[in-house]
C-alpha cells in the first residue's frame, strides 16, 4: 500500500521555482527530508562562493575569505543553510546575478546582462523576497572598472544592456508562469500575500525594531560595527562600490519595513551586504593600520590575533544566548510516546507524510515528514 494521497493540487504561497527544484531533486536522489536539506546546503555553498567573489572584486583578493567568514558566522545564516525553504536558493541565484554583472574594464556585454537577467528571474521564481536586489543589479549595468580598480559610470550602450537584462528575465518568467494555471497562481502568490498583509497589518517601525533586535546579537552586532567602519573606508577607495552596498542594504531594509509578516529568517536578506561591508572594513582597516614591510607584517599579525579570539567569543556568546532563549518543550513520557506512535500508525499508511511536533514519534512510527518541518 502506498498510503493515501495527501493532496492533489499543491498550494504554494511562493512562485513555482523552489517546489519544482525540490521535485527534481527528489526524482534524482529520493524523496526524503535529507535531500530537501541538501538542496539548501548546496545553495548556501553557492551563496558563500558568490559573496567571496564579490568581496574580492570590491576590495582585493584578501577580502574574499573575510567576506565568506563574515557571512558564515551569524547563526541566522547557519540555520537557514540547512532548512528546506526557498530563501537560500533565491539568495544564491540573485548573488550569482550580481557576480555576473560586476563591473569589468569594459562595459558589460549583452550576453552578461542577459545571463544576469536570467539568474535574477530564476531567483524571483523561487521567492519574491529577493525583489529588492533589482536596484543594485540595475546599478551594476551602468558601471565599468578603470585601470586603478575604481568603478565608473558608463552610460554608453546602457539602454541596450538594460533591454537585454529585462528581456531575458521577462521571457524566463513568462515561459515558466505560463505553464501553470494563471488564476490559481495569482490567487496563491499575489492575492494570498495581499490578504496576509491585511490580516497581520503593516507596521514598518515594528518590522525595523525586529530587524534591529536580531542585529543586536553577536556576531551580527560585530558585523554591523565592522560594516560601519568598512563603508567609509570603501567610500574613499571606491565610491561607487560603497554606493552599491549602501543601495543594496537600503533596498533590503525598505522592503522588510514594508513587508508583512516579517519573520526572523528574513534577516538573511540583509546579511550579504552587511558581511561584504564588514569584510571591506577588515581588509582596508588592516591595510590602513598595519602599513608595509616588516612593520606591516607584525601589525597584521597583531590585528588578526586580536580579531580571531573576538570572533570566536562572539560566536560562543551568540550560541549561548540563542539556546537560552529557546522555548523549553518537555519530551513526552514513555506512555505518551507509545500512545502517539500507535495513534500515528492507526490513522496513516506507510509512505504518508505526517506533519506534527512529535518528530521522534513520527520517525519511530515509520512515517516521513514534509521537508520544511525541521
Amino acid at each position: 500500500q502506498e498510503g493515501y494521497t495527501l493532496f492533489d493540487p499543491v498550494f504554494s504561497s511562493q512562485p513555482p521555482g523552489f517546489p519544482e527544484t525540490l521535485a527534481l531533486a527528489f526524482d534524482l536522489f529520493g524523496d526524503n527530508v535529507l535531500v530537501g536539506r541538501e538542496v539548501a546546503v548546496a545553495s548556501s555553498v553557492v551563496v558563500l562562493g558568490a559573496v567571496g567573489w564579490i568581496g574580492g572584486r570590491l576590495a582585493g583578493l584578501p577580502t574574499a575569505p573575510a567576506a565568506v567568514l563574515c557571512l558564515a558566522l551569524p547563526l541566522a545564516f547557519f540555520r537557514q543553510s540547512q532548512i528546506a525553504m526557498p530563501d537560500m536558493l533565491a539568495l544564491a541565484l540573485s548573488l550569482l546575478a550580481a557576480a555576473v554583472l560586476l563591473p569589468t574594464r569594459g562595459p558589460a556585454t549583452l550576453a552578461r546582462c542577459a545571463l544576469g537577467g536570467l539568474l535574477f528571474a530564476f531567483a524571483l521564481l523561487c521567492k519574491l523576497l529577493v525583489a529588492p536586489m533589482a536596484l543594485p543589479l540595475l546599478l551594476l549595468i551602468f558601471l565599468s572598472e578603470d585601470g586603478d580598480g575604481r568603478w565608473r559610470v558608463r552610460g554608453t550602450g546602457a539602454p541596450s544592456r538594460l533591454f537585454a537584462f529585462g528581456l531575458a528575465g521577462g521571457i524566463c518568467i513568462f515561459l515558466v508562469v505560463s505553464a501553470y494555471d494563471l488564476p490559481s497562481a495569482y490567487d496563491q502568490v499575489v492575492a494570498f500575500r495581499t490578504a496576509a498583509r491585511e490580516a497581520y497589518g503593516l507596521d514598518a517601525l515594528k518590522n525595523l525594531r525586529l530587524v534591529w533586535q536580531l542585529a543586536r546579537d553577536a556576531p551580527e552586532l560585530g558585523l554591523v560595527v565592522l560594516a560601519a567602519v568598512g563603508l567609509p573606508l570603501l567610500l574613499v577607495r571606491n565610491p561607487l562600490a560603497a554606493a552599491f552596498l549602501c543601495l543594496w542594504g537600503l533596498a533590503a531594509e525598505l522592503f522588510l519595513a514594508s513587508y508583512a509578516p516579517v519573520f526572523a529568517h528574513h534577516v538573511i536578506l540583509l546579511l550579504p551586504p552587511v558581511a561584504l561591508a564588514a569584510a571591506c572594513g577588515l581588509r582596508l582597516g588592516v591595510h590602513l593600520v598595519a602599513g608595509r614591510g616588516r612593520r606591516g607584517f607584525w601589525g597584521k599579525t597583531f590585528v588578526l590575533a586580536a580579531l580571531v579570539p573576538l570572533a570566536c567569543w562572539g560566536l560562543a556568546w551568540s550560541a549561548e544566548r540563542n539556546l537560552a532563549d529557546a522555548p523549553d518543550h518537555g519530551d513526552p513520557t514513555q506512555k505518551e510516546a507509545i500512545a502517539l506512535i500507535e495513534l500515528i500508525r492507526a490513522h496513516t499508511e506507510p509512505g504518508d507524510l505526517v506533519a506534527g511536533d512529535a518528530q521522534m514519534q513520527i520517525f519511530a512510527a515509520g512515517r516521513g515528514t514534509p521537508p520544511n518541518l525541521v
